[in-house]
């Protein structure tokens, strides 16, 4: 049996796990022509981080059967983000992909060890800001989580970022309610930068490779 492949990047990121610092590595492998969902995880409490040793892979499951579907193709490897649920207190992980021709964007929501699929859909055409063609998306460049207050206990939000081939920034946001649910999550185009900014004249062109951050809900949430 052949060695799986990594064919594409990769995503980290850090959590708490029992006090402890925590790392995963979030990425695709091709394994008997079958495309899976892979954790390299280092649990902050054995040995050195580089110590290849002290890492530990998990195959968390195919990718949802919707990429099957007439030879869809990802057009990037997953991004992945963690947060804090602020009713259950309890750290929690989504993994996002984006498929092209058309564009959809998923999402796989781990709650503990199980994760589950959901198409997010494409930009919805019936929107205003939507010219009447196709938009073509790039990859995701960028995925941010912040928290906002509520009544009982704060909200969790969540924005994910594309560049667009038309050279504008697009956003998918989420609002806080059942992130599997796509009516709870909405596009909105972002534009280009204005040629009249005070930072001098800019060209609407986009360049691939922007990340985002996360800031608490009192400071501005940006892509930088």
């Amino acid at each position: 049996m052949p060695n799986p492949k990594l064919p594409g990047p990769v995503s980290a990121i850090t959590f708490q796990s029992g006090g402890v610092q925590a790392i995963a590595v979030f990425a695709t492998v091709v394994k008997e022509e079958h495309r899976h969902l892979y954790m390299n995880i280092w649990d902050g409490m054995h040995g050195n981080i580089r110590d290849g040793t002290q890492w530990q892979w998990s195959d968390l499951g195919p990718l949802s059967a919707a990429f099957d579907d007439a030879g869809t193709v990802i057009s990037d490897g997953p991004k992945a983000i963690t947060f804090r649920d602020p009713e259950s207190g309890q750290q929690l992980v989504n993994v996002f992909y984006f498929a092209a021709g058309p564009p959809h964007l998923y999402v796989n929501a781990f709650t503990g060890s199980q994760g589950q699929w959901s198409d997010l859909g494409p930009p919805d055409p019936s929107l205003e800001f939507l010219p009447t063609q196709e938009v073509l998306l790039n990859s995701p460049c960028g995925v941010i989580s912040y928290e906002e207050p509520g009544i009982l206990h704060p909200i969790q939000k969540m924005q994910v970022f594309f560049t667009g081939q038309d050279n504008q920034l697009y956003v998918n946001a989420w609002d806080g309610v059942n992130v599997l649910d796509r009516t709870h999550w909405r596009w909105s185009n972002l534009g280009w930068p204005a040629s009249s900014n005070p930072f001098g004249a800019l060209s609407p062109q986009v360049i691939s490779g922007h990340s985002a951050i996360t800031y608490p809900h009192d400071i501005r949430n940006e892509v930088v």
